[in-house]
């Protein structure tokens, strides 16, 4: 078994390799924040499953975000395929309190599947947050800058679609920029090896001269996030497999606000159009 991170409440396992799993990213919020209720099913055959059912009162739904997919497990030294749906539900709560997410069920494949139910507690407005066990997509909540993150004007973070995986299944290995400032020339000074991986090239866009942009909130900061290179990765061994760095050279403009306020505002102003170089490793 290889561990990454994971956080799953309910997973049940039945025949003909089918694999319901229900989970969410937190069971603690306030009033001023949402949970990420996420269902997942995945098949080693035909996969058909209906829109999953469940009953949440207190809450109320603001965004589905599904996703299907196939991908390859690399088993006993051949490639199989494997058919995998998701769908993330973000739930805001209407009122303070214990609540449950209960008779959560799915037909696949026409066979009618049950979940067990999941407890939320729902505090206060203005209380604050705990951190979500795991990071989402673009408007559910980032998490997990820390202190590489905070006061830089960009930096290089790897996210998997996966946290717990066995060996020669298939992980989906993202490297992103992060910035808040305009950035452009970006050279690569070291691609990751992934060792202890079969890897295989997915998307490489940091070869081509424009990178498509997307706004995330990352522990409570926003940020404009730009995809630089995804992997296949198929774990060739048991234990803890760590993920290296993509290294990067870049030139990027200093923003406006780092200008300080006894600065001669003719150079303050030079500074800002003067690119700047930075790498990250």
């Amino acid at each position: 078994m290889i561990f990454i991170l994971g956080f799953f409440l309910s997973t049940l396992t039945f025949a003909e390799n089918i694999q319901f799993s229900v989970s969410i990213d937190r069971g603690s919020v306030t009033l001023d924040d949402a949970v990420s209720l996420k269902f997942s099913v995945q098949s080693d055959g035909e996969l058909q499953a209906s829109e999953p059912h469940y009953l949440a009162p207190d809450f109320d739904l603001i965004n589905e975000l599904p996703s299907t997919f196939n991908e390859s497990i690399y088993e006993n030294g051949k490639f199989m395929n494997r058919a995998k749906q998701d769908l993330t539900l973000v739930l805001k709560p209407k009122k303070a309190g214990d609540f449950q997410i209960k008779e959560i069920s799915i037909v696949i494949n026409g066979k009618k599947y049950q979940g067990s139910p999941i407890s939320v507690h729902v505090g206060a407005s203005g209380i604050g947050t705990p951190p979500p066990q795991n990071y989402g997509g673009a408007g559910m909540g980032l998490r997990g800058s820390g202190k590489h993150g905070r006061g830089r004007e960009f930096f290089l973070r790897a996210e998997v679609d996966k946290q717990k995986l066995y060996k020669g299944e298939q992980v989906i290995v993202s490297y992103y920029v992060y910035r808040q400032v305009r950035v452009f020339n970006i050279e690569a000074l070291k691609f990751p090896s992934l060792n202890g991986f079969l890897r295989e090239d997915l998307e490489m866009p940091l070869l081509n001269p424009r990178l498509d942009s997307e706004a995330v909130n990352l522990d409570g900061v926003a940020y404009e996030r730009s995809l630089l290179a995804r992997y296949a990765a198929y774990p060739l061994k048991d234990g803890k497999l760590q993920i290296d760095p993509l290294g990067v050279k870049l030139n990027y403009y200093r923003d406006r606000a780092g200008v300080q306020d006894e600065e001669d505002l003719f150079m303050g102003l030079f500074r800002q159009m003067t690119p700047m170089v930075g790498t990250s490793q």
